[in-house]
């Protein structure tokens, strides 16, 4: 019976993404993982905090909504605070899972915390899922990919290349692992503020729409 961790990054949807379906299809055991991150999140190297008050509300409710989800299909999510390393050695620990899925984000903090779990001798599997045409079918190398946009544009068009078709939500998720889920000290999933027009979560997205 093989245990495995998703580890939800900026991908807080269940609608479209191809990494978490992936695991989905991977593990007979799967882990929703959400990780807060001190360091990244209240860091004032710059005289601000890198997350503010509304975009904080905003995350809280994206991960109630993902959390709404999961549960609806029988899992749940496991949101923590802390370290990145050290909360997945600790949920290694607990569950013998030392395989991750993920969302690949091609910026330098993110693809340095993939690099640390894998010399940690974590197996992580990260999926390229942030553009609309696959990086695979693109007629170029992506070390040739043009500087210009119009360039890029035309050689695109001559290819007659259009975005990738969506992918559908899993229809089921492989159970949870033996493991207790920690409570969630959550904001009031009321809160707003004053003239915004946009909530957090996959559904309210599509309403917005």
């Amino acid at each position: 019976m093989t245990t495995a961790i998703y580890w939800f990054r900026n991908d807080l949807r269940l609608a479209d993404n191809p990494s978490f379906l992936q695991a989905c299809k991977s593990a007979d055991h799967l882990l929703p993982v959400y990780i807060h991150q001190p360091n990244l999140e209240q860091d004032t190297a710059w005289g601000f905090p890198r997350v503010g008050e509304h975009r904080r509300v905003f995350l809280d409710q994206s991960l109630q909504e993902l959390r709404s989800q999961l549960r609806e299909l029988g899992s749940d999510l496991y949101e923590v605070t802390g370290d990145v390393l050290h909360v997945f050695e600790k949920l290694k620990a607990q569950t013998q899972a030392d395989r991750i899925y993920c969302e690949q984000i091609q910026a330098p903090e993110e693809l340095e915390q993939v690099a640390l779990l894998s010399g940690a001798g974590f197996r992580v599997n990260p999926v390229w899922q942030s553009s609309m045409l696959d990086a695979q079918s693109l007629p170029f190398p992506l070390h040739e990919m043009p500087d210009v946009f119009t360039q890029f544009r035309q050689q695109v068009e001559k290819r007659g290349l259009r975005f990738s078709a969506p992918v559908d939500s899993p229809k089921s998720i492989p159970s949870l692992p033996a493991i207790e889920i920690p409570p969630i000290n959550a904001f009031d999933s009321n809160t707003t503020f004053s003239g915004s027009k946009f909530r957090g979560g996959e559904r309210s997205a599509h309403t917005h729409i």
